[in-house]
């Protein structure tokens, strides 16, 4: 964990409240691929081709231990804590747990005259992790978690993208 702060939710009731954060640094996690093969070997002028891409995906909360933090915050308590985190990441991130986040995309590949070339389109998401430190009586309970949020693409030329033919899987 790289950071720690208050995270400033106030107590509520006399119950649970959420004293500081420590999260790491975000990591960016590949969702989903898709690769585009263009053939024109046979062309004798170059080829154009133009694709469109659409992709969702959720954002989504999750206790890392989520056994052991129900174990140590029971019932009530515990949808009080989830329901402080999520008001918290919303805060922190700009983001709604739950929520789902969509991404069209239209592409336009070139291919010169005898040329077989491989793309990929690469789906990617940010992950963060992070603990919670909750005050519950007089112990302090650590609750980590993972917050996946965000949805970007990026476009990679494969390697072996030659005059050769493509290789069969």
């Amino acid at each position: 964990m790289s950071k720690q702060e208050p995270a400033n939710l106030e107590l509520v009731d006399g119950g649970a409240e959420i004293i500081s954060e420590d999260f790491a640094d975000p990591e960016q996690v590949i969702l989903a691929t898709e690769e585009i093969p263009l053939d024109n070997r046979c062309g004798s002028s170059a080829l154009v081709s133009e694709h469109e891409f659409t992709r969702s995906a959720n954002v989504n909360f999750e206790w890392e231990r989520g056994r052991d933090i129900a174990d140590s915050i029971q019932g009530e308590l515990l949808n009080l804590v989830e329901t402080k985190a999520a008001l918290h990441i919303k805060r922190k991130l700009g983001i709604h747990i739950g929520g789902q986040v969509r991404r069209s995309v239209r592409l336009r590949f070139n291919v010169s005259a005898g040329d077989f070339v491989r793309y990929r389109i690469v789906w990617l998401q940010e992950q963060r992790r992070g603990v919670f430190l909750v005050p519950h009586g007089k112990r302090m309970i650590e609750a980590p978690y993972l917050v996946t949020y965000g949805l970007h693409h990026s476009v990679e030329s494969l390697p072996g993208a030659s005059k050769e033919p493509p290789s069969e899987p």
